[in-house]
C-alpha cells in the first residue's frame, strides 16, 4: 500500500511502503520506516527523518487530514 499526498499548493506525492521497512516515492526519494504506537517514523535517504500520527481505522480508498514528517498539513489518500 501507500500513500498519496496532496498539499494545499496543489502538488501532489504517492509513497509507496514495503513490508522490509523501505520506502520510495514517486519523485525519487526513498528511506526506511518504521510504527510506533499510532506513529509513523520515516528516515529519508537524503538525511531528513520525522514522525507523523496515523488513525489506523482508515483503510484503501479513505482520506484524511494529517501533518507529514515535516509539519505540513496535507491530505493524505490510502492507495
Amino acid at each position: 500500500n501507500g500513500l498519496y499526498i496532496e498539499y494545499d499548493s496543489g502538488e501532489s506525492l504517492t509513497v509507496y511502503f514495503d513490508a522490509s521497512g523501505t520506502f520510495s516515492t514517486d519523485d525519487g526519494r526513498s528511506g526506511t520506516w518504521t510504527i510506533d504506537g499510532d506513529e509513523l517514523c520515516q528516515s529519508v535517504d537524503d538525511g531528513s527523518s520525522g514522525c507523523t500520527t496515523l488513525d489506523s481505522g482508515m483503510s484503501v480508498g479513505q482520506s484524511w487530514r494529517m501533518y507529514d514528517i515535516f509539519g505540513t498539513e496535507v491530505t493524505a489518500s490510502i492507495v
